[in-house]
């Protein structure tokens, strides 16, 4: 099945939005993003009209987890790579950390592109949100091949943020936006 680069942009605005904005989803945004998943990535749900409401709800409450000044689950692409890899530095393949080679890498990219970064949206050039929203605007302006190898450079590390919702204990409404991440990343590479 072919993905158009509008639909692959619409699925990266929303999955952005999730995971950049700390405020309540309803129903409406919910359906759009299963909507967008469903057309771009094949994905059937059992329940849709159930399934809306129980994401939005549980969504709701536990995306805290995401938020606030300590949250427990980093969105940061630094702290689950090597903070850098200048050989010679003490940090060298230090995991952990916030603000490394990506980020820097990242707000290089964006100025390169003519994007600011709005630091007031987000705490970091590498949090998800803006990686997501920059890949849909790669695909809004036409830019595939440019959007395929970005996806390959920052979005190689979602199946540790996956792993580490898993080790926390936290349920399928905090790691089915994460996985359909993945898949949007696959359905991009490959």
């Amino acid at each position: 099945m072919a993905s158009s680069k509008k639909d692959m942009s619409d699925l990266a605005y929303a999955l952005s939005s999730l995971f950049g904005d700390d405020t309540d989803v309803d129903e409406e945004e919910t359906r759009r993003m299963f909507d967008l998943a469903k057309n771009l990535l094949g994905k059937q749900e059992q329940s849709i009209d159930l399934l809306f409401q129980a994401f939005s709800q549980n969504w709701n409450i536990a995306r805290g987890c995401f938020f606030g000044p300590n949250p427990s689950v980093s969105l940061e692409e630094s702290v689950y790579k090597s903070w850098t890899d200048e050989k010679g530095h003490p940090l060298r393949g230090v995991k952990g950390l916030v603000w490394g080679d990506s980020a820097i890498h990242m707000l290089d990219t964006l100025k390169r592109y003519g994007v600011d970064f709005d630091r007031t949206r987000s705490s970091s050039p590498d949090h998800l949100a803006v990686i997501l929203e920059f890949l849909g605007f790669l695909f809004e302006t036409d830019k595939s091949e440019e959007a395929r190898l970005f996806a390959m450079d920052h979005l190689d590390w979602l199946e540790q943020l996956l792993e580490n919702t898993k080790a926390l204990g936290l349920g399928e409404t905090v790691q089915r936006p994460v996985t359909t991440a993945i898949e949007l990343r696959n359905r991009i590479i490959y």
